[in-house]
């Protein structure tokens, strides 16, 4: 038989406080209301007697649901995990809960994500997973719903994004090899239809063609996905 709940009222009989002082220290952006000794012993009766509050309640009450979804297109590539470690170190701290969802690199797979997690009312969404003409970008931006792009951005203006230099970082790769003596420069490109595999491909070519370096056929080769097999097949 499943343990009976315990509730707010019960948790404030127990500590010896009134309701709204564990409200309090149950909720993030209230807890400078209170000292922290209070705090402290709030949530260690709360851990003891098994009290969680009802976030479903929260997010009714406030239309927040202290939820941020993270999707990434490829969680076996060695890029993302510390992306997510970082986001979810972060969101801790602001009393969010993170829910990583991993895409496969699969665009539909990527619509009914965001769907389902619009369904349970996330407050936003940081999306890894972008292409530079994207619908799930184009349909989140469309119900208002609030992203940030992370690694890769789009094509249109209107998304906020925290990216890289990918053109710096390719000047920066055929400078040091130029200042090498080296001239046959290989570029194996990434995905065309993302930012990063396009700009890091324009870089390569603005910057050989800077340095008067041929490339001749063969010293570009696109790959379909960024993974290990399609980098051997290049």
């Amino acid at each position: 038989m499943a343990a009976k709940k315990v509730t707010i009222k019960e948790l404030a009989t127990f500590v010896g406080v009134n309701i709204s002082t564990v409200s309090r220290a149950m909720d993030p952006d209230k807890r400078k209301m209170i000292s922290p000794e209070v705090i402290k012993k709030v949530l260690g009766a709360a851990d003891e007697l098994g009290y969680v509050p009802n976030r479903m309640a929260y997010a009714l009450k406030k239309n927040r649901s202290m939820m941020v979804g993270v999707l990434v297109p490829d969680i076996t590539n060695p890029v993302f995990p510390p992306m997510i470690s970082g986001i979810q170190a972060i969101l801790d701290e602001a009393g969010y809960t993170t829910i990583a969802v991993n895409s496969d690199n699969k665009t539909d797979y990527e619509l009914a994500a965001i769907t389902r997690m619009r369904e349970v009312q996330v407050d936003g969404l940081i999306l890894a997973t972008s292409h530079r003409q994207d619908p799930v970008v184009d349909k989140c931006l469309k119900y208002g719903t609030p992203l940030v792009l992370i690694n890769r951005t789009t094509d249109r203006q209107d998304v906020n994004c925290v990216i890289n230099d990918d053109r710096l970082g390719i000047e920066q790769a055929i400078e040091y090899l130029a200042g090498l003596g080296h001239s046959r420069i290989v570029h194996i490109a990434g995905p065309q239809d993302t930012s990063t595999g396009f700009e890091r491909r324009v870089s390569y070519q603005t910057e050989m063609s800077r340095r008067c370096l041929t490339v001749l056929p063969g010293m570009i080769e696109e790959t379909a996905a960024f993974t290990i097999s399609e980098g051997y097949r290049a």
